[in-house]
């Protein structure tokens, strides 16, 4: 909690960048409600909201929220006072939830969403029944937006869509930055997050399993626990998600900066956590000396969590319910390619999204 105070209340030399509207540390006189900047001579309010279901996702009850429209409407009549020129509203939610709440409050002229494709639309998008306009941010910043702001009544914005890509160079500065997030992350650790309740434990998973790691199934499914660890003979990748916590302890690529305690890689990185959403379950990876069986990519990452399975493979009598928990974990091939996808995304792998990837990626862990 100590970090997380630090990060976002000001101090007399430098204010903090983060300001929420339905979101507070302990109580709302450590977060500052909203942030005023000039930009071009203009004055710019800016708020931000956590829309509800993503609220249900925090563990930590350090952390207090309240439903996006709430807060806003206590804020608003403070904003107001402001003077500014252009209000943005920040919501990360989905596209819809985002629509309806530039609809609940027109008063603000430019609402930036983070729901939408990992791909932004490029155009500015005029929400219907408003004079309001969305932008929306894509997948993990891959695109900044560039806003022009005129005193054209029939056209007040125009943006310009920025891929960050090859062209712009990691800043030093940026290298750095990096490499003290990652320190913090390791400092905080996941309770620190709110990824972990006070018991240490994460989400329950919605079928009600728990998972156990690879080296479980071996047991029965031998053949496929070889493919997983070695990969497929004459193949150029060996055992590729055996080894995937590996690469997060000694990276190769741009920085050789370990990531071993950032939610966002460990996901696709070790077993038992929701992938896209970036969050443990409750008998998934804490930690390497925690959870050392659940290193690596493990088999119920795609499967499912295997507890019931295997408990009624030793001791249940009933074939029915046997076979039911066993159909539970089979994962045929089409929507093998869906699971792939959720680690596999255009940002992480974007050669698996070129046509015909599905099948030669298959080929390596064909099981």
């Amino acid at each position: 909690a100590t970090h997380l105070v630090k990060a976002i209340t000001d101090d007399e030399f430098q204010p903090q960048l983060f300001a929420s509207a339905n979101v507070s540390l302990f109580d709302e006189s450590f977060t500052s409600l909203y942030r005023i900047v000039t930009v071009g001579g203009r004055r710019v309010g800016i708020t931000s909201v956590l829309a509800s279901d993503h609220q249900q996702k925090v563990a930590s009850t350090d952390i207090l929220m309240k439903p996006p429209e709430v807060g806003l409407r206590e804020i608003w009549p403070k904003l107001e006072q402001q003077n500014c020129d252009v209000h943005i509203l920040l919501a990360y939610a989905s596209l819809e939830e985002s629509r309806r709440l530039a609809r609940a409050f027109p008063q603000f002229d430019i609402v930036v969403t983070a729901g939408g494709a990992d791909e932004p639309n490029p155009n500015l998008e005029l929400v219907s029944e408003t004079d309001s306009v969305m932008i929306q941010t894509g997948s993990k910043g891959m695109y900044a937006f560039v806003i022009g702001v005129f005193d054209d009544s029939d056209q007040r914005f125009l943006a310009q869509r920025v891929p960050l890509d090859a062209r712009f160079a990691d800043a030093p500065q940026t290298v750095e930055l990096f490499q003290r997030y990652q320190t913090q992350l390791e400092q905080m650790g996941l309770e620190g997050l709110g990824l972990l309740n006070s018991a240490g434990k994460g989400t329950r998973h919605p079928s009600g399993a728990t998972f156990l790691g690879a080296t479980n199934c071996r047991e029965c499914h031998s053949a496929e626990f070889d493919v997983w660890s070695a990969g497929v003979q004459g193949q150029d990748a060996v055992g590729p998600h055996a080894h995937a916590t590996r690469s997060l302890r000694h990276p190769i690529g741009r920085t050789t900066i370990g990531r071993l305690h950032d939610p966002e890689c460990l996901s696709c990185h070790v077993t038992g956590w929701n992938a896209q959403e970036f969050f443990p379950y409750d008998s998934g990876f804490v930690g390497e000396r925690e959870s050392p069986l659940l290193v690596a990519n493990g088999c119920e990452n795609c499967h499912g969590p295997a507890s019931l399975h295997v408990a009624a493979e030793h001791s249940s009598d009933d074939d029915v319910e046997r076979e039911r928990l066993r159909e539970q974990l089979r994962l045929k091939l089409p929507r093998a390619e869906q699971m792939c996808l959720k680690c596999h995304d255009s940002d992480n792998s974007p050669d698996f999204h070129q046509p015909d990837a599905f099948g030669a990626y298959w080929k390596r862990i064909a099981h």
